[in-house]
């Protein structure tokens, strides 16, 4: 099993994974006010134009191996990856669920 992030599968890559944590839905975006004069506090997290909970952006972690035929050649390949996923947007698709991205 693998992931395709801006239409490069991580096999290409030379990536195997070996963990993923990827929750169903993100957290809820609580916005709560603390009111003297009562109880508790009051949620505002549904007073919004949508009339339900807003969330906050999924984190998605994966652990990946890769392999290099020396300690060179293991920083070139780990430098290749860096490149290809970071410093830009784009859309992240694992294998066992191909539509959802």
């Amino acid at each position: 099993m693998g992931f395709t992030f801006d239409g490069v599968h991580s096999s290409e890559m030379g990536l195997a994974v070996l963990s993923k944590n990827r929750p169903i839905v993100p957290e809820i975006k609580r916005v709560v006010e603390n009111l003297s004069g009562i109880d508790g506090v009051y949620d505002f997290s549904s007073a919004n134009p949508l009339g339900r909970p807003a969330y906050e952006e999924r984190e998605i972690t994966v652990e990946c191996g890769i392999v290099g035929k020396d300690a060179q050649d293991l920083r070139q390949a780990a430098r290749k990856v860096a490149v290809w996923l970071s410093g830009k947007e784009a859309r992240l698709r694992f294998d066992d669920e191909p539509f959802y991205y």
